[in-house]
């Protein structure tokens, strides 16, 4: 009775599914692109901090009340939450590159506003639709719609070990 050579042992699969290396795996440094995502997330963290603090003083000096400034940041934060389960849906089909370039231009677009001091209701549309104020869900290690993004690309282009690594690294 002569066995079947594609049939391999149970040993033999443990073995062979252990470790499936990529090429990723080889290289024992940080990819290009996964610097440059790293680099954008630190940009985008530093500006989210400093607009969190900047937003109420410039909505308070275009002359908005505290209860308006209230309703702007908690619009912030709803707004910010629609767009994380709306880019946490689509970036799990694929659609990953897109919201990685397009979240950030967002919030540098709703910037302009700021800069040319416009009237209350644009700066706060602004602020809503950028994500300022501490909205998005930026947090200690998140940044709101650009976190599920990230996570999904960290995920498909890593193996289980890196992807932990990447993950901890960017949290």
């Amino acid at each position: 009775s002569r066995r079947d050579p594609r049939i391999r042992s149970g040993a033999a699969l443990a073995r062979a599914s252990v470790r499936v290396r990529t090429p990723t795996d080889r290289d024992a440094g940080v990819r290009r692109d996964t610097r440059l995502l790293l680099v954008a997330r630190l940009f985008m963290s530093a500006a989210q901090a400093a607009a969190s603090v900047a937003l109420p003083l410039a909505l308070i000096h275009a002359g908005m009340r505290a209860s308006g400034i209230g309703t702007v940041l908690a619009l912030t934060m709803f707004v910010g939450l629609v767009k994380t389960m709306f880019v946490g849906g689509f970036a799990d089909r694929g659609h990953l590159r897109v919201f990685l370039v397009i979240l950030p231009l967002t919030f540098v677009v709703s910037a302009v506003p700021f800069v040319t001091q416009a009237g209350v209701v644009v700066l706060a549309a602004a602020a809503i639709f950028g994500g300022y104020g501490g909205g998005q869900g930026a947090t200690a290690g998140g940044t709101g719609p650009y976190q599920p993004a990230e996570y999904g690309w960290i995920g498909r282009n890593y193996s289980d070990v890196e992807r932990n690594r990447f993950v901890g690294i960017f949290s």
